[in-house]
């Protein structure tokens, strides 16, 4: 049994054919069918990485400490903070893997996607840490992974 493309195909054939001056041949009683070889498309889906993979990858030597920020920021976890703001009395405005804070005392430049954008945040984590400012960013954290 012919596809419905081998169908069209025949049909296509035809009005081309009728269109290119092959209008005196007369239209077939029984539909033209064309054999064709099938063709099997395979999509190709790779596993999403971990938060570790990235951190792996981005951090390169100093993973380990990336990877122990990111623990115990959100446990690896693509959250919004738990943590609750004394002054609001709602949860902390803070994002994503490595809780970016977004508030305007924070990152106010840093939008909800970036922070949830676990590459995006985790080359930008890298950055603040190699320029010294890890202490700052994840003060309890950095505290508790260094024993200050």
């Amino acid at each position: 049994m012919a596809s419905i493309f081998t169908k069209f195909a025949a049909s296509l054939v035809l009005a081309v054919g009728v269109a290119f001056g092959a209008a005196t041949m007369p239209a077939p009683e029984q539909p033209i069918y064309i054999e064709t070889e099938q063709i099997e498309i395979i999509e190709i889906r790779s596993e999403p990485k971990t938060p570790r993979q990235i951190t792996k990858e981005i951090w390169g030597k100093d993973a380990e400490i990336g990877m122990k920020l990111e623990n115990c920021e959100s446990g690896f976890r693509n959250i919004q903070s738990y943590v609750i703001d004394k002054y609001t009395g709602k949860r902390e405005n803070s994002w994503g893997v490595f809780q970016i804070n977004l508030n305007p005392d924070g990152h106010p430049e840093i939008s909800k996607a970036q922070a949830l954008d676990i590459e995006w945040a985790t080359r930008w984590a890298y950055g603040r840490y190699k320029a010294g400012m890890a202490r700052k960013e994840w003060r309890y954290c950095y505290n508790f992974i260094f024993g200050i």
